[in-house]
């Protein structure tokens, strides 16, 4: 049985990415900040299926030591989904009108984070024998938005930094992907209340055998939404 590390894991496409791996046969490991909000998530599936694990991401010392400390037999990695999961920055405003500190916050969630459990998750991976990644990005990674000129560069970051792991990747049977997921319902022309189950039903491909030959790709799941 093979075990995936999902990060912002207390966000509706966590725990939809957990249930959906989960049935496709993984154990999860269910990283948060707020870990209380796994709870239920775990208990409905299963202590032996599910381990709750209270992460920051942006703290490398961290991430290392969480990872290094998993207990059996969630200790033995396949795999990474990697979600920011708040859009922290996505409407901050003007960048002529922000302080430098704000840059740090919106860069350490979006792509530093990203940099982290990457640092700390890939040498499992080669140990194992290989694995998937699969970033979860936001559209402003293909087209900024006017509100959010660090956001979106740190979203591009995190998209350019997958396509340039490709080459020190494949000699390790590690596959690295990045999927876009629906924009926000404030933004789309109508709500998609099935957005996560959608989202994650891509996630799972893209960690499957069924995706054995993709890697370095964006995958658009938002309809086409991002790119018009």
């Amino acid at each position: 049985m093979k075990t995936v590390l999902i990060t912002g894991a207390a966000s509706a496409l966590g725990m939809a990415v957990a249930e959906r791996l989960v049935l496709d046969g993984w154990r999860v490991v269910l990283a948060d900040r707020d870990v209380s909000a796994l709870a239920p998530i775990c208990e409905t599936l299963g202590r032996e299926r599910a381990l709750a694990l209270t992460l920051d991401v942006t703290k490398l010392e961290d991430v290392k030591a969480a990872i290094e400390h998993l207990p059996a037999p969630f200790d033995v990695l396949h795999g990474l989904v990697n979600y920011p999961s708040d859009r922290f920055g996505a409407d901050i405003g003007a960048f002529s009108l922000l302080g430098a500190d704000a840059w740090t916050g919106i860069v350490d969630r979006n792509l530093r984070g990203f940099l982290n459990c990457c640092y700390a998750v890939i040498p499992r991976l080669i140990a194992t024998g290989g694995g998937g990644i699969v970033s979860v990005s936001n559209f402003e990674a293909l087209r900024g938005s006017a509100a959010s000129a660090v956001f979106s560069a740190a979203s591009a970051g995190s998209l350019v930094f997958v396509e340039t792991m490709v080459r020190e990747c494949q000699p390790h049977n590690i596959r690295i992907n990045t999927i876009i997921p629906p924009p926000p319902d404030s933004l789309a022309q109508r709500p998609n209340e099935q957005w996560p189950a959608t989202t994650a039903d891509s996630i799972a491909y893209l960690l499957s055998d069924r995706a054995i030959a993709t890697t370095g790709a964006c995958l658009d799941a938002t309809a086409g939404w991002a790119l018009h």
